[in-house]
């Protein structure tokens, strides 16, 4: 405890001092007691209203599917989105994407996400996250010369999400990255 709160003491100086914002998380190694100092560059923050609720996610999410994206061309891709729910200020958190399960099928023009895999790493990372994180919707990109709208086969995958994340009072979220941008669904898919 004191080693901690010696750390803390200097690390809240060091931040006050600082001309820019910054995380920092320091680790204690049980066998020898020292510690790590893990410095990480936080990432623009993204805002976007949509279907009554604001989407608030950052710059390396984006690129992330981005980059996901042009590494499946020509086939479509996808996965779930990781985050968490504030409903009484209807803000959704989304702080990650995981890729494609492996039994997933990913066509030029359909993409199916399979599950092989994903309820295991979904409940690792709330394990992780003592229940701060968990799904909370699908993202899935869209082929070559295509914008993000939503097609047929989406609006029907929205619909069954809605009905699955109803049962929990939750808003349906998606995400869908097109050839120059993205666009965020919540709620309904207009």
């Amino acid at each position: 405890m004191a080693l901690h709160a010696a750390i803390g003491a200097r690390a809240f100086r060091v931040a006050l001092a600082a001309d820019s914002a910054g995380i920092s998380v320091w680790r204690t190694n049980e066998d020898d007691l020292s510690v790590e100092h893990l410095k990480i560059a936080p990432e623009e923050i993204v805002e976007k209203q949509v279907g009554g609720w604001t989407v608030v996610t950052d710059r390396s999410l984006l690129d992330k599917v981005a980059k996901t994206r042009l590494e499946k061309l020509p086939n479509e891709t996808g996965g779930v989105i990781v985050g968490a729910h504030d409903m009484e200020r209807k803000i959704l958190y989304a702080a990650d994407v995981l890729p494609s399960p492996p039994d997933s099928t990913e066509w030029p023009n359909l993409y199916i996400r399979g599950c092989e895999g994903l309820a295991h790493h979904v409940e690792e990372i709330g394990q992780i996250t003592d229940g701060q994180l968990g799904y909370v919707g699908e993202w899935h990109s869209h082929p070559r010369g295509h914008t993000p709208s939503p097609s047929t086969e989406d609006r029907k995958a929205f619909a069954w999400l809605q009905e699955y994340m109803d049962v929990d009072g939750l808003p349906a979220v998606m995400l869908i990255v097109g050839e120059r941008d993205h666009a965020w669904y919540a709620e309904q898919m207009t």
